[in-house]
Formats: structure tokens, sequence, C-alpha cells
């Protein structure tokens, strides 16, 4: 399953229980989706890169092992309010999901890849 289309339905199954969701469009690989009280970006990249996220911004990118090592490489960069990462293995129909803001404010920075590689651990990688 494509990435844009993950998040397409990961959204909406979320939103059979908050029934927020308004409308959502794609444009290239950005899907906004427009709810009653926020407007929240998906950015789905296979690879994954630091965003410049204005808004509400989620990157979906795929459960890789490059990924996550850029992740952790470049954790600074990612440290922007209101972003979250998540991690898809699309062949395993599971994710898992960081917000590198709100992680690095209850998680010691000397522990960092310890714990994200514990998060990761959860879902297979991609070969």
């Amino acid at each position: 399953m494509e990435l844009t289309n993950w998040a397409i339905e990961f959204v909406k199954a979320r939103n059979a229980f908050t029934r927020t969701l308004r409308e959502h469009s794609v444009q290239g690989d950005v899907v906004t989706f427009v709810h009653k009280h926020k407007v929240h970006h998906f950015l789905c990249l296979e690879r994954l890169s630091v965003p410049v996220a204005s808004d509400t911004y989620t990157v979906v990118c795929l459960n890789a092992e490059e990924n996550l090592a850029f992740l952790i490489t470049h954790w600074k960069e990612f440290l922007q309010p209101s972003l979250s990462v998540i991690f898809v293995n699309p062949q395993q129909h599971a994710h898992w999901q960081v917000s590198p803001k709100v992680h690095a404010m209850v998680a010691d920075e000397e522990t960092l890849e310890e714990g994200l590689r514990s998060l990761a651990s959860e879902v297979p990688f991609l070969s």
C-alpha cells in the first residue's frame, strides 16, 4: 500500500472515534486533512527527511533502518512543535509513532538511541 493511501486510511480510521474530519486533499507527497478545529498535514516519504513544519505536521515514512538512523542523526532538527513521525511497515499492517518534542521532554538525551530503537523494535523493519 502506498504511504499516501496508508495515511488517508489511518486518519479515516481514527476519525471513526472523533468524527472531526471534514475533508482531505492530496498534493504531491502531502495529504492535508481539514478537521473541525484544525488543519493537519501528513508528509508521506519513503525516505525520511527533515520537514519545515508550520502547522500540525506528521511525517509518514517506511519503517526501515535507514529512516531510524536518519531520525537519530538529525534528532535536534525534528524538535519542532506539533511534529510527529510515523514509521510504517505496510506489509505487516503495523506502525509506531514518535513526537520528538514531547519525547525530548520526558526522555534523557543519553538514552535517545536506545529508547527509539526500543520503540522501533515493536514493528519489523522492511528489508
